[in-house]
């Protein structure tokens, strides 16, 4: 019997470790933005994209012409696209909620 104590009150304090501050899991106070990065003219994937969300998170797209920032703070958000041989997209805005995961549709021209 005190073995199972033991268990669970350590399975209580692994799941308190897991959460925030506020008690709340730390990955609910943050949102994800998913990019899909195409050509304007083909609809093709552009792979090797650079994506800044806040001038501070970046990622590079796949193959698939994809990239996920995360954490990304609730509240309003800006972002830039860039790609070798294609115009800029840049000073772009949104909001986002916590826990939220949004889809970034961008097209660049050539």
């Amino acid at each position: 019997m005190r073995v199972l104590r033991l268990i669970g009150f350590s399975a209580l304090l692994l799941t308190l470790a897991a959460c925030g501050s506020s008690g709340i899991p730390v990955s609910v106070n943050y949102a994800t933005l998913n990019f899909t990065v195409t050509d304007a003219a083909t609809s093709a994937a552009i792979a090797g994209a650079s994506v800044a969300v806040n001038t501070v998170l970046t990622a590079t797209t796949s193959s698939a012409g994809t990239a996920s920032v995360y954490p990304v703070p609730p509240g309003k958000f800006d972002y830039s696209v860039s790609a070798p041989g294609y115009q800029p997209l840049t000073n772009q805005e949104g909001t986002v909620a916590p826990g939220q995961a949004l889809s970034l549709p961008v097209q660049l021209h050539r």
